[in-house]
């Protein structure tokens, strides 16, 4: 397994090997120099700045966490819409917080309750992830979202 300290510079060669990137079009678009590039990935500069890391993770398609070791999984982190309005994030939060505290079929109940809840009010046009999602039961069934059930708040 590698170590925090090389982790960075053999990622960071893997990436550029594997993207068939040359080090000097790399350091270009990461806005960094050759020497540079060649001083991560030798494990010469294993402790690599913040900006850099996330230069060099754009530049090469990938997410800081990949490059620093915290995931292996090397797709790029889609970022996700964050509400405004404090009082709206502080209850997604609670609500990330609850759902991670859940089994996996709790949480595909959840899932299924959400989507359909938004595919009820327009807000989704039926496909997720490239699946149909099922057609919203009747209203005041038990299989129709708790929004929808009789009086549910």
């Amino acid at each position: 397994m590698e170590t925090q300290v090389d982790v960075i510079g053999t990622r960071v060669r893997l990436l550029r090997v594997k993207r068939e990137i040359d080090a000097g079009v790399l350091a270009d678009k990461a806005n960094i120099s050759k020497a540079h590039v060649y001083r991560i990935e030798s494990g010469e500069r294993p402790n690599a700045a913040a900006v850099t890391v996330g230069r060099l993770a754009r530049a090469l398609g990938t997410s800081a966490d990949y490059l620093i070791g915290l995931t292996d999984d090397p797709s790029p982190h889609t970022a996700r819409p964050i509400p405004q309005d404090p009082h709206l994030r502080a209850r997604l939060a609670r609500f990330e917080e609850r759902f991670a505290q859940l089994d996996p079929d709790d949480q595909a109940s959840v899932l299924d309750e959400v989507f359909a809840l938004l595919q009820f009010r327009g807000r989704v046009d039926g496909e997720e992830d490239g699946e149909k999602v099922d057609e919203v039961p009747e209203a005041g069934t038990d299989e129709a979202p708790v929004a929808q059930r009789p009086g549910a708040a």
